[in-house]
């Protein structure tokens, strides 16, 4: 199926999403970090790069944290009948723990 909405959980310095954005048209791009920093440094990758359309946001959030993640991903107003693809891939890689096993249970 098609994606509308990319949501990269641990965005890093948003460099998959600026990846993303340079290959994708009309989609809503949206990072997450625990790092203010990181989600600057994503703001700042994507700000002069806002082409074919696409809709860009990232905000600062604990993973783990889902009401609040759900909470903002509301006030962005993502429609819930899209198609939403959710990437952990940094998280993945960066965590050697069990708690993601928990966390996707």
């Amino acid at each position: 199926g098609k994606i509308d909405t990319h949501i990269d959980v641990g965005c890093g310095n948003g460099e998959y999403l600026s990846l993303l954005n340079n290959k994708v048209k009309n989609k809503q791009l949206i990072g997450i970090d625990f790092s203010k920093i990181s989600v600057s440094e994503t703001l700042i990758k994507l700000k002069d790069k806002k082409k074919n359309n696409n809709s860009i946001n990232a905000f600062q959030a604990n993973a783990f944290d889902l009401g609040f993640i759900s909470k903002k991903l509301n006030k962005l107003q993502i429609n819930k009948n899209s198609n939403i693809l959710f990437i952990f891939w940094f998280i993945l890689h960066e965590n050697k723990n069990d708690s993601f096993v928990n966390y996707f249970k």
